[in-house]
């Protein structure tokens, strides 16, 4: 058994556009999931970075026409509330969330209260959407994972896919990152050719989430 975790280097540099005022707390934050997990698990520590890699956050696009550009240009605005109460519209999706999807099963993994920024985090993931992920991608970039049964769970941190509930003036935004960017970002590493015959597969965990989301944004646009 292996634990592993998403790094948190890979969020400075492409969420936060390698912003080097973050480093710090960057590295804290990084050695906080160390100790939790070696605190609560007899092993042996290491060190070993799986998955895709890059050198600038800006992600360019696949083919020149597919899923590139910037993170916060990524993020949308799924429904908006207007005048509404961030708690409520957070508990309805939560119960919508709660009840598994269709095709790729999504379904809520857990909801993050952060009443100091009047924001809720639900994250939603599932089968099969995760398994044929990781089987699409193989081993990827590491050549060294050949051999495993599923070497695709190095990509693991992929997911669940996060939907945030957060209240702004005279409204509340219900948000999601577009997801064929999401899949470059994590998933980069499967290849051009992996991506160009699996394109209509983010569009459609998108439309299960949309799906999803409906009922509990139903009147807000």
């Amino acid at each position: 058994m292996h634990v592993s975790v998403l790094n948190p280097r890979s969020l400075l540099r492409t969420v936060l556009m390698d912003d080097q005022s973050y480093g710090p707390l960057i590295e804290q934050h990084l050695a906080s999931l160390r100790a939790l997990v070696t605190g609560a698990v007899k092993g042996t520590s290491v060190e070993q970075d799986y998955g895709p890699a890059r050198e600038s956050g800006y992600i360019g696009k696949t083919m020149g026409v597919m899923a590139g550009g910037r993170f916060a240009d990524k993020v949308q605005d799924v429904a908006v509330v207007g005048g509404g109460d961030w708690k409520a519209v957070a508990e309805r999706m939560r119960a919508a969330l709660e009840k598994r999807g269709s095709r790729w099963g999504l379904q809520l993994a857990y909801a993050l209260e952060l009443p100091e920024a009047e924001t809720t985090v639900l994250g939603s993931t599932g089968s099969p959407m995760d398994s044929r992920s990781f089987e699409i991608v193989g081993a990827g970039a590491d050549s060294t994972r050949d051999g495993f049964k599923c070497p695709g769970l190095a990509h693991a941190g992929a997911y669940p896919i996060e939907v945030v509930v957060t209240a702004e003036p005279g409204a509340v935004r219900v948000r999601v990152v577009d997801t064929m960017y999401r899949m470059k970002m994590f998933f980069k590493d499967a290849g051009k050719w992996a991506f160009m015959k699996n394109m209509g597969m983010p569009g459609s965990i998108q439309d299960e989430l949309s799906t999803q989301i409906q009922p509990a944004t139903a009147g807000t646009r």
